[in-house]
């Protein structure tokens, strides 16, 4: 029996639990912390199961499909911008008000 990875697991399970718990109660602050412990155990967990180089080339697919996506909204965006007609400059319109005298 792997007691490392036992341990991983359950402790993966109990700072879910007690982040849960913090979110629901409005500690936004811990619930982030252990958002963050969570992360990191369970690339612990992943690491003791040798499963860690599956994982990182899941990231590396994730992270280049992402820069995929940005550089191709910047490109769009670019070329939006080139294709609008420029519009000539108006003045602003000058607005006359008309004041209301009180009856007396």
């Amino acid at each position: 029996m792997d007691y490392a990875g036992v341990a991983l697991l359950l402790g993966l399970f109990i700072s879910n639990a007690v982040g849960l718990d913090l979110l629901y109660n409005h500690r936004l602050k811990l619930a982030g912390t252990l958002n963050i412990v969570n992360l990191c155990l369970t690339i612990a967990l992943a690491y003791n199961f040798n499963q860690i180089r599956s994982i990182l080339i899941v990231f590396a697919v994730v992270a280049v499909i992402v820069v995929i996506i940005l550089l191709a909204r910047l490109y769009i965006n670019f070329k939006r911008r080139q294709n609008r007609p420029s519009q000539p400059f108006e003045p602003p319109v000058d607005v006359d008000f008309i004041e209301h005298e009180d009856e007396e």
